[in-house]
């Protein structure tokens, strides 16, 4: 499948849906998906029709984000608050607060990719040279 094919895979499917975590983790740029990054680079992939690698994650998020708070122009005033201790204390706290999120909001929503062509495709190992100059990369071919 070519990269230009994956986009019109993406175009054909019309919705799918993603827990709110995932959702608000791209709306808010905090990690607050169940899942964690896991759920975060499922939602990305679909919206995009790409293979985000994880050195791509910020830049996905920075095309999905405006393309989500047009789908749900309600998380635009969502403020993810600092929550304190660490480990599971947090995860606890971050679970009460998303558990608040879900009943005002929903568990799953309807999430529609991002039109062809507004995600540019970049060969994920070219990304990654230009973002460590001179460093070395090792690829690591499947």
């Amino acid at each position: 499948m070519t990269i230009e094919n994956s986009h019109e895979i993406a175009d054909a499917v019309e919705e799918r849906c993603f827990p709110l975590g995932e959702i608000l983790t791209v709306t808010t740029e905090k990690l607050v998906a169940r899942n964690g990054m896991s759920g975060v680079c499922k939602i990305l992939n679909f919206v995009t029709g790409d293979d985000v690698y994880t050195h791509q994650i910020p830049r996905a998020m920075r095309t999905c984000k405006p393309h989500l708070l047009t789908q749900f122009p309600q998380f635009t005033q969502v403020e993810v608050p600092h929550f304190e201790g660490d480990g599971e204390s947090r995860k606890g706290a971050v679970s009460g607060w998303l558990t608040e999120q879900e009943a005002e909001f929903g568990t799953t929503l309807s999430v529609r990719p991002i039109p062809a062509g507004a995600y540019e495709h970049v060969d994920p190992v070219e990304e990654l040279q230009e973002m460590v100059g001179d460093r070395s990369v090792i690829a690591v071919v499947r």
